[in-house]
């Protein structure tokens, strides 16, 4: 597969990731929101699954979209942001870093010290409104779109990923009128 091919598929990855991540921020229920509160703690259990499948779909995603190639080998392997630039994303190698190790201490290998209700603690500093995921995720669509035509590809990336923001959200919103019904069908039995 030549570069080009590559930055393809890294493209393609990008966006399946950030469209996994937008759909997650959709579907947390506010707790100010008295409706979509009382769904989410009549069927909570499945809820928390649904959401929590998503986080980790999102953030392997994220991990493997910077991980970075295997030093010890002269070619990079590894098709990731790193592949593709020379510099490290200096705003955001901490949050970069808060992921991999979730990524490998809890997603991966089950650490036994850690838990998944350990998500939002210090441990990993994750922010509970996502905003850090967020900036990361925009400021790779924004170079990438950049540096798009040095490897042929055509497309907006940013309106690409509009799209799939968009989509997300349509798509939610749909499950989500569906869901309610299901929910007041069940309530009127």
């Amino acid at each position: 597969m030549d570069k080009e091919e590559q930055f393809k598929f890294f493209v393609s990855d990008l966006l399946a990731t950030y469209h996994t991540f937008c759909l997650t921020r959709f579907m947390h229920p506010p707790i100010d929101d008295e409706p979509s509160f009382k769904y989410y703690s009549k069927f909570k259990t499945t809820w928390d699954k649904i959401l929590y499948e998503l986080e980790t779909s999102y953030l392997v995603g994220f991990a493997r979209l910077f991980d970075l190639y295997d030093l010890k080998r002269e070619e990079r392997i590894t098709v990731s942001v790193y592949y593709f630039l020379d510099y490290p994303f200096r705003n955001y190698e901490e949050t970069i870093q808060k992921i991999k190790k979730f990524r490998d201490k809890v997603l991966v290998h089950s650490n036994r010290d850690y838990s998944q209700k350990q998500f939002y603690t210090t441990e990993f500093g994750f922010r509970e409104d996502r905003s850090d995921f967020a900036g990361l995720i925009e400021e790779t669509i924004k170079i990438f779109n950049g540096i798009k035509e040095n490897f042929g590809y055509k497309n907006d990336i940013k309106a690409e990923a509009e799209e799939q923001k968009e989509k997300a959200e349509q798509e939610f919103t749909k499950w989500y009128e569906v869901f309610q019904e299901g929910f007041r069908n069940l309530q009127s039995k």
